[in-house]
Formats: structure tokens, sequence, C-alpha cells
């Protein structure tokens, strides 16, 4: 098996790159996306990291409109 590396671009749907980014919304990505590398401990266990994924998402993306949570 050869590996292949392929930029974001070729590896994004197409659909992907047609949609606008306001300046703003980046911004809140990269400030969520710096808190959740802050956040994290190599040490600690897959359960806190887990937590600590769920909130970024949360916070990020789905915060009010949406819930993440186990079904079942």
């Amino acid at each position: 098996m050869k590996l292949v590396i392929n930029s974001p671009a070729k590896s994004l749907n197409k659909a992907y790159l047609r949609q606008s980014l306001k300046r703003e919304q980046i911004e809140f990505f990269k400030a969520n996306l710096s808190e959740l590398f802050r956040r994290i401990k190599p040490d600690e266990s897959e359960e806190h990291l887990k937590n600590l994924v769920v909130d970024f998402l949360k916070d990020t993306w789905y915060k009010p409109d949406f819930e993440i949570n186990t079904s079942g």
C-alpha cells in the first residue's frame, strides 16, 4: 500500500470549497481550537480527552441548536 498525501483542496468535497466563511467564523474556530489544545494533557485518560473534544464541538458549531450525547 502506498501512502498518498493530498492537499486539503484536493481532499475535500468540491461543495465545501464553494462555501464561504466570514473572518469572524475562522477566528472563532481558531480560538476554540487553541483552547482545546491548551486543555489537553497527554497523561489523561481517553474518557477525559473525549469530554474535551465534546466541549470543543459544542462550543464551536453545535451550541445552542444541537446536542451531543450518547444514544442507548
